[in-house]
């Protein structure tokens, strides 16, 4: 979440290195995800089309083949496109869920040393880094890996999709976890005989336990150390990004290379009663997007709404490439590019998990809740006006109709030309689906997303 990075403004210095990015390029203030999770929101980052138009919606959907992705255009290009992830293959952003397809090469988690000599010394590196670390601070072995592959496998032009779980929650004994010595920076000494647990509970099973009102919320000493712990694991990824970018400028390949720094969800602190990401508060939905372009525009802190949708569409539009196939996403050039070019595109999300929808035109953000209201069984509606009230403390959907009324017409509009568009797309082709394993479920379950067996 941008609100976490003292790139953006916030009190502790947890990301000096993407503040340095941010001094280079253009950072996007009011950049917003298509969605409240993984799976919906990278699909949307790979194809510039909301969750509505792709249709990955649940985690039995898997990105189709007739969706055109950046990969498969950047592999047109010329491009090779090679990708690390955070996951196994079965995994939100994996091979199983389809966002392999254009990629040259594509390495899942774990991320062993694939340049040891020998398949045994490959297995056992891969064994340390799942058993013994349980995947925490895995960003480590990714940017060795991806440093490695630029020495020994690169062939140039590239593009390098590195994907990172390390500020998420955990399935360990802590609910956000970094590797020392930025596990506790942010709290030291607060971890002395805490575990986090509440009986058999801990970490993100704890955690959707109370965002399912199973259990009783957090006390705010534990709120706190949770915070401190995602902070830690903040600036744990913004040093690997510093190695990354390092060994870049070591390889003369940093002045030549557009990087782009994003998320796909922020977490929640209860800020409105709820942990982890199931709500479309802007503590989830607002997401950092820092674009350093050699050439373009350094130092500029762009306003206006854009979204994650827009990624893709600038990148082919700075390299001369046609837009993808149906995409909605914008191209940003003139943004990163022009001083005084501006943006405010209005964003479409949606939480197919939880059934809400959210839309931001102007200063309003309009949340529409599955739960209905059972004085009128309309459902429930939250308004508010970021401008003025950034925390989203106070709704407005009742004092102000006539703006609810029009947003969700808005709402309606985009609905329907999104679901237009995925048919259109689709062409009588059949929509696969993705089987869930009982690996994959036990892995979901510790990232936070399947409660229980019937989910």
């Amino acid at each position: 979440r941008p609100d976490h990075l003292s790139a953006y403004g916030y009190s502790r210095d947890t990301s000096p290195v993407l503040q340095r990015l941010a001094w280079e390029g253009v950072l996007f203030q009011e950049a917003y995800s298509h969605s409240t999770w993984t799976l919906p929101a990278h699909a949307s980052i790979l194809t510039g089309l909301n969750p509505l138009a792709h249709g990955v919606l649940t985690r039995e959907d898997r990105l189709q083949g007739y969706h055109e992705t950046l990969a498969e255009r950047l592999n047109e290009e010329g491009y090779e496109t090679v990708a690390w992830v955070g996951t196994k293959r079965w995994g939100f952003v994996g091979a199983d869920y389809g966002f392999a397809s254009g990629f040259t090469r594509f390495h899942h988690y774990p991320h062993p040393n694939r340049f040891w000599s020998g398949i045994l010394a490959r297995n056992i590196d891969a064994l340390l880094l799942e058993y013994l670390y349980r995947g925490v601070g895995n960003a480590h072995a990714q940017v060795g890996e991806v440093l490695r592959w630029l020495d020994v496998g690169r062939t140039d032009p590239f593009f390098a999709f590195v994907h990172f779980y390390d500020v998420h929650s955990k399935s360990a004994m802590l609910p956000y976890e970094a590797p020392e010595p930025f596990r506790d920076v942010f709290c030291e000494g607060a971890l002395d005989d805490f575990d986090f647990c509440e009986g058999a509970l801990c970490a993100s099973d704890r955690l959707l336990e109370i965002a399912r009102g199973r259990k009783s919320a957090l006390g705010k000493e534990e709120i706190e150390i949770a915070r401190c712990l995602y902070d830690g694991g903040v600036a744990f990824m913004d040093s690997e990004l510093g190695r990354l970018f390092t060994g870049l400028k070591a390889r003369g390949l940093y002045d030549n290379t557009i990087i782009v720094v994003t998320s796909d969800h922020g977490e929640a602190f209860f800020e409105h009663e709820r942990p982890l990401h199931t709500t479309l508060h802007e503590e989830i939905t607002r997401i950092p997007m820092i674009f350093r372009v050699p050439g373009a525009l350094e130092g500029k802190r762009a306003s206006g709404v854009v979204r994650q949708s827009d990624i893709a569409p600038t990148l082919l539009a700075l390299i001369g490439s046609r837009p993808l196939e149906g995409a909605q996403g914008k191209s940003l050039v003139d943004v990163l590019t022009q001083w005084n070019e501006t943006l405010d595109l209005g964003v479409l999300a949606v939480d197919d998990n939880q059934g809400g929808s959210l839309i931001r035109k102007g200063p309003y953000v309009l949340i529409l809740h599955p739960s209905f209201n059972a004085l009128d069984g309309k459902p429930i509606q939250e308004l508010y006006d970021v401008s003025s009230d950034p925390a989203q403390r106070h709704n407005r959907a009742v004092s102000e109709p006539s703006v609810v009324a029009g947003l969700i017409q808005r709402m309606g509009n985009q609905h329907q030309r999104s679901l237009a568009l995925q048919k259109r797309l689709a062409a009588g082709e059949t929509h696969e689906k993705v089987e869930v394993s009982d690996e994959a479920r036990a892995g979901l379950r510790a990232l936070g997303y399947i409660q229980n067996e019937e989910e």
